[in-house]
């Protein structure tokens, strides 16, 4: 069995702030609990450099691209259907300050057969976008994820230019945002992307500088101690999957990859701070370079809720609202590559060490 990996309290803090947490530690039918999200290789929504295989371009429909693995489809439409129901006029998460609709707006576009909704929440999101990313690039760049999912334009929404906040978000280091994290410089990186913007060499590399040389996990510091993170490592491998003809993305990603793969749990999970936020993120990262994550899926439809929901605690019985929306992804057989317009349905990299 992979081990839990628990965040230190500054850490969870951020993540819970800019909406990249799993969950809340206890499990509501509230929609009130942590976020996530991400693109293309060489050139955005087209193929990837000759040294990296072919990536196969996406759907220009919003809605899915990509064949839902064997016994999903069913799954996908009820988690789908447990969100919608969640949404407060039809267009937002109670009390959210937009991460959880973000990564709401992902999830149904991933499912398809939401589009009044997804087009009523991409709205909504207008609407708050200017306080949401005020100086915030991780938050740009998540929001830049859901526009492109909504199929609209991420340099020209709710009156702002997200790319350019990204941008202005990187400091002379590569670093994007206030706080250093390979989950937050993975947002800004998967926002460039899905926005189909130049990635800064120098965010790419600062990315790559917090993999961990031994395990080729991501993770952060934890009291001066380096702490891997499941969660981190998979958006990593997303993000950099979109930049594969950049300095340092391949072997990043592979790396990375194996890392994955040597955590996942016999039963197909991945126990991270919550198994189905987690699970979801990983296995749709992996999907989007080939992996077959159906043992990943058979889990997902496994400990699926009666209301179609998913529970952010091991064994829990009221579903969680963040923990589906990341749960679904691998359902609907989508990636924050692939999801919406512009984007790829499959990344190749090459074989593991």
């Amino acid at each position: 069995m992979s081990r839990s990996i628990r965040r230190p309290a500054l850490a969870l803090a951020l993540l819970l702030t800019l909406g990249t947490a799993a969950c809340a530690e206890e499990s509501t039918t509230d929609p009130g609990a942590g976020n996530a999200t991400a693109e293309t290789a060489a050139e955005p929504g087209g193929d990837t450099a000759d040294d990296t295989g072919d990536a196969t371009a996406g759907s220009d429909d919003v809605g899915t691209t990509s064949a839902a693995p064997a016994g999903a489809e069913e799954s996908a439409a009820a988690a789908a259907g447990f969100l919608a129901g969640q949404l407060e006029e039809g267009s937002h998460f109670p009390e959210d300050e937009g991460s959880l609709t973000v990564d709401g707006l992902i999830a149904l576009a991933a499912a398809g057969g939401h589009d009044s909704e997804v087009a009523a929440m991409a709205d909504w999101l207008a609407e708050q976008a200017p306080a949401y990313t005020e100086g915030n690039g991780p938050a740009a760049g998540s929001l830049a994820v859901a526009v492109a999912a909504a199929g609209q334009d991420p340099t020209d929404f709710g009156g702002l230019d997200l790319t350019e906040i990204v941008v202005e978000s990187i400091d002379d280091t590569g670093q994007c945002g206030e706080f250093a994290g390979a989950y937050t410089q993975s947002l800004c990186v998967l926002g460039l992307v899905r926005a189909e913007a130049e990635v800064p060499q120098a965010a790419v590399d600062n990315l790559v500088a917090l993999q961990d040389a031994e395990t080729g996990s991501f993770g952060f510091d934890n009291e001066g101690e380096y702490t891997p993170d499941l969660d981190s490592t998979a958006l990593a491998v997303s993000a950099l999957s979109g930049v594969l003809d950049q300095d340092g993305a391949v072997d990043a990603v592979v790396t990375a990859r194996g890392y994955l793969l040597s955590e996942q749990a016999e039963d197909g999970s991945w126990q991270g701070f919550s198994a189905v936020n987690t699970t979801g993120l990983a296995a749709s990262a992996l999907a989007a370079l080939g992996e077959d994550v159906q043992p990943a899926v058979d889990w997902l439809t496994g400990v699926q809720l009666p209301d179609g929901g998913f529970a952010a605690e091991q064994g829990g019985e009221l579903a969680d609202v963040r923990a589906t929306t990341q749960g679904i992804l691998p359902l609907t057989g989508e990636s924050l590559l692939s999801v919406g317009v512009g984007g790829l349905d499959r990344v190749e990299v090459p074989a593991g060490r």
